[in-house]
């Protein structure tokens, strides 16, 4: 009843965050398409909100109880997400993907496997289609300008990154893999 508690505190205070002038330039970076449609970027502004509130929580409170009340807090925002506009959370698979494996990493922090194991299987299925809609512009600039160059991506405006986020597929593995190489143990 605490972490629920401290989690609806949380949320409410994300109604007047200090945080919300942050929101677009982030999303700028991290979806594009959240930038360009408003149903997309008011979708995004409660887990961003909510994942910046929860990392300010615990700058200043440190202990068991304010790690579950900010997973609570993170939680509760991509349940709505999901809930409310699943639609715009496979506009950005790959910002979907980072959100759900940040809070694995969080749920593990809090010995809870279970959830950090399906968090992360979940993820991968919007990592997996962020792979894709990588793929697909790869190959639609390599049959409109030919095998893309370091030079040729250069020039272009609004390029590509060169790689499919490597650090967010590393990220991943390491999730899904333990330093001896077994899956995420649920006990």
């Amino acid at each position: 009843m605490v972490l629920l508690r401290s989690a609806w505190a949380l949320l409410l205070a994300t109604a007047q965050s200090p945080y919300e002038g942050v929101v677009v330039p982030l999303l700028e970076e991290e979806c594009l398409v959240a930038t360009k449609d408003p149903g997309t970027l008011a979708a995004w502004r409660g887990p961003t909100l909510a994942s910046l509130e929860a990392r300010a929580h615990l700058a200043g409170s440190f202990g068991l109880e304010s790690r579950a009340a900010a997973l609570g807090h993170w939680l509760t925002s991509l349940l709505q997400l999901f809930d409310t506009h699943l639609d715009a959370a496979f506009r950005c698979p790959a910002l979907a993907a980072q959100h759900l494996q940040s809070t694995a990493e969080w749920s593990l922090s809090l010995d809870h496997p279970r959830r950090a194991r399906i968090l992360i299987q979940l993820g991968n299925a919007f990592k997996f289609q962020a792979l894709k809609e990588f793929a697909s512009l790869y190959h639609e600039i390599k049959d409109a300008f030919g095998t893309p160059t370091d030079a040729s991506l250069e020039a272009m405006p609004n390029a590509p990154p060169k790689r499919f986020l490597p650090r967010l597929h590393i990220q991943y593995h390491l999730c899904r893999s333990s330093p001896r190489g077994s899956s995420l143990s649920i006990v």
